[in-house]
């Protein structure tokens, strides 16, 4: 897996944001036939430890370029996955909050409406995926390792893009 850096100055972070959202966009339709209407869905995967402040703040930039740039004409819906206590609850605020979550969350069960550390009052109309279990192997797929997934939100069967994972630099 290829691990990108979002810049720590929120100016270049946004512009990064923008980039990728159009990048995506045009992998998702032009490249993979999808329709414009599909949802695309950036995966910032926790890094591990604290996140600083400069770090988070970049961050936010980023997705809420990200989300700006999916919402430009034709407008897509825009979501983040990453883990429900890695400050998903922060993206409620920026000015383009995404349109839907999809938090990973291994200890709260199969319900949508028990993520940790994400406010009860975000993304409460059926704004929310989750990830309840990690990496496992279905019974009669010996070979097939899966996440296992709950919803409450847009859900379309359609071919999955692996988006890298991000990072700050200084």
């Amino acid at each position: 897996m290829t691990v990108e850096l979002i810049s720590l100055n929120t100016t270049t972070a946004y512009n990064q944001g923008t980039s990728e959202g159009a990048s995506a966009y045009h992998e998702w339709v032009n490249t993979l036939g999808q329709s414009s209407n599909t949802p695309i869905e950036y995966d910032m995967e926790a890094t591990g430890g604290t996140i600083t402040s400069g770090c988070l703040a970049a961050i936010k930039s980023f997705i809420n370029g990200w989300v700006y740039q999916l919402h430009l004409p034709p407008a897509q819906k825009a979501g983040i996955y990453t883990s429900s206590c890695a400050d998903l609850n922060n993206f409620a605020s920026i000015s383009h909050p995404p349109d839907y979550i999809d938090g990973a969350n291994y200890s709260s069960g199969k319900s949508t409406s028990d993520m940790p550390c994400v406010s009860s009052s975000n993304w409460v109309n059926q704004q929310r995926h989750k990830q309840y279990q990690g990496p496992h192997y279905e019974p009669g797929y010996p070979n097939v390792q899966v996440d296992s997934r709950c919803a409450n939100s847009w859900v379309y069967a359609t071919y999955s893009v692996q988006n890298t994972s991000q990072g700050c630099s200084g």
